[in-house]
């Protein structure tokens, strides 16, 4: 959602008093917005060139290279391509939720990388921390009741079979331990991510197999992206590939006013 704000404002900031918008320009308003991002292109298609004065653009094509999102989110590739755009300037320049300057929906196609690295950066910001934190917290009371976990790091590895590896170093008042959790990403029916053939270790050995159970209840719950809906964001992934070193993911997005 943020990311359309942005790229709306940026578009604001291309407008000239002759009704011309330039690409470059708006390139330029999305690095001032996104500082740190490497490599950002537009193209925005639009004949006539009057009707941006309108606020109607045919088609925004972006690609983008280490976007810096936010000052711990980085994307190591991002492309979009959108169907028409048709925003209400005078709306958009108030500020507010972009949602409320669309005269219909922005529909656009994406394709993501998220390179290990990166990931494994947001994880470590303390934004992540707190809430990773409050989910160590939550299980060790399931699992022993009475014992106080504070979670020391946390590690992703996408490998070149298909699999994604967690690695977290837990420590309690009695000892460190080394969970790893492994399993391979599945897309259903576009709108939900869920973990298949999950495995998890403790100290490299496999759990007992009711508590690996119960370790692995929620983890095991798909995540589901019509949630989102009732924010307006509507999300359908169409593939998804783990490859050494890196999450590929692509997909359709639809902003609704």
């Amino acid at each position: 959602m943020e990311f359309f704000t942005l790229l709306l404002s940026g578009l604001l900031g291309g407008i000239s008093p002759t009704g011309l918008i330039l690409d470059q320009v708006v390139e330029s308003q999305l690095h001032n917005r996104l500082p740190g991002s490497e490599t950002i292109t537009v193209r925005v298609d639009n004949r006539p060139n009057h009707q941006v004065l309108q606020g109607k653009v045919d088609r925004i094509r972006l690609a983008a290279a280490g976007l810096q999102l936010t000052s711990y989110l980085r994307l190591h590739t991002l492309e979009l391509e959108t169907d028409p755009v048709s925003v209400d300037l005078a709306a958009l320049r108030r500020g507010g939720n972009p949602r409320a300057s669309l005269r219909q929906p922005l529909n656009a196609a994406t394709r993501l990388v998220i390179h290990e690295d990166d990931l494994n950066a947001a994880l470590a910001a303390p934004e992540f921390q707190e809430r990773l934190q409050g989910a160590v917290t939550r299980l060790g009371a399931r699992l022993s009741p009475g014992e106080r976990y504070q979670l020391e790091d946390l590690a992703v590895n996408f490998t070149e079979t298909g699999r994604v590896e967690v690695t977290a170093t837990v420590k309690s008042s009695q000892e460190t331990i080394v969970v790893a959790l492994a399993g391979n990403v599945a897309v259903q029916e576009g709108s939900k991510i869920a973990l298949v053939e999950p495995e998890m270790t403790l100290n490299g050995n496999r759990l007992p197999p009711f508590v690996e159970a119960i370790a692995l209840e929620n983890l095991q719950r798909p995540f589901d992206l019509t949630s989102l809906e009732r924010q307006g964001l509507f999300l359908r992934i169409l593939q998804l590939n783990v490859e050494s070193e890196q999450l590929a993911i692509a997909g359709f997005v639809r902003l609704t006013p």
